[in-house]
């Protein structure tokens, strides 16, 4: 999740925003590489693919030919800095019609299948910048029980109140949904995105947040961040976090007073 295409950081210079700028699609074209590599299935992309709803026609540009690098299908969510609005990448210009035809933007909650049906996916995209429920709850309205060959993925977007708690957020994601969701046999797995490191949510390891594959600021976790997840449905599910990004945004604390502060 989270790739944030076309991200400016304000404290870079010109030199180190635009090896930042690179950075980012090289980490798209390995994530590409580990979907190869791992034999996977297919890749979910559980928002905010791009930093702004209209991204500069460059940065459009190099996303799709980096998506042209991936032999899996790609599901990519609008999450809440790319929100599907109107005004959206995702709905003015032709941006959808030059994805490749693997790549599918998830537009609303309808079953997406894969792998002959074995596997489906569904999203809860976001269709403007500020929705006014719980999106995640939302889509799994109407959901019925899959046959038990099948493994069934929920892809969402934003903070979960288990650890965001604010009852004026009318969109964070409920985990007792989810939960109850999971134990029911709705679904097998949700995939996150928002938070911008890796991390487990609620007791069933079924809901995790990817974290960002390229660092973004100095508030997120150095030893859980430039990730991506590689999900096995097997007996049981094994999550395996691997490290795609190369930037790490680092505190330096320095304790001094008077002239050792020059010296330090």
């Amino acid at each position: 999740s989270d790739l944030q295409l076309g991200m400016t950081r304000r404290f870079f210079d010109h030199e180190a925003q635009a090896r930042y700028t690179d950075d980012q699609f090289d980490a798209l074209r390995r994530l590409a590489a580990i979907a190869t590599e791992r034999d996977c299935d297919a890749v979910i992309i559980a928002g905010d693919v791009f930093d702004a709803v209209l991204p500069d026609r460059r940065i459009i540009t190099r996303a799709i030919d980096a998506l042209g690098l991936f032999v899996v299908p790609v599901f990519l969510l609008p999450g809440n800095h790319d929100a599907g609005s109107p005004e959206s990448i995702w709905t003015t210009g032709n941006f959808a019609s030059r994805l490749p035809s693997n790549v599918t933007v998830i537009r609303d909650s309808m079953i997406q299948s894969v792998r002959g049906g074995r596997l489906e996916i569904v999203g809860a995209p976001w269709t403007s910048r500020r929705p006014d429920r719980d999106l995640v709850a939302l889509a799994l309205e109407g959901l019925n029980t899959p046959s038990p060959e099948v493994t069934r993925i929920l892809v969402g977007h934003g903070g979960v109140d288990s650890i965001n708690p604010d009852p004026g957020n009318l969109n964070l994601i409920r985990l007792a949904v989810i939960e109850s969701a999971i134990g029911e046999g709705l679904i097998d797995y949700v995939a996150l995105g928002d938070r911008h490191s890796a991390l487990s949510i609620g007791p069933t390891g079924r809901v995790w947040y990817s974290g960002a594959p390229v660092m973004t600021s100095f508030r997120e976790d150095l030893e859980t961040t430039d990730r991506a997840l590689v999900v096995t449905f097997d007996d049981d599910i094994v999550v395996d976090q691997v490290e795609v990004g190369k930037w790490k945004f680092r505190r330096v604390e320095i304790a001094a007073s008077g002239a050792d502060l020059l010296e330090a």
